[in-house]
């Protein structure tokens, strides 16, 4: 659901369907802090409630490295890089077919 904190930023409420892949996803937001996922604004585990930045669609990759002179689509932008390793103790989503 977009939501717009007070000082205007806008973000997103994302209510989580209670199931052993999304237990743990607030954890790894606050581990990579914004390191190439969307950075977590606030949490409330109670109620499987998340406040994320807002993701919007814009320039695609491939132009915002041409336009800075840049070597390609895979180097990583300095806020938005490759995801790390995910947090001790936190186990990576299943996939089910």
């Amino acid at each position: 659901m977009p939501a717009e904190l007070p000082d205007g930023t806008p973000a997103v409420l994302k209510l989580q369907y209670p199931d052993a892949d999304s237990g743990q996803e607030a954890t790894a937001l606050a581990h990579w802090a914004g390191a190439g996922a969307i950075r977590l604004l606030a949490d409330d585990p109670s109620r499987r409630a998340l406040l994320v930045e807002r993701c919007v669609p814009g320039t695609p990759l491939a132009g915002f490295y041409q336009a800075r002179g840049l070597p390609g689509v895979h180097a990583p932008h300095p806020r938005h890089g490759l995801v790390g390793a995910l947090p001790h103790g936190v186990a990576r989503a299943s996939r089910s077919a």
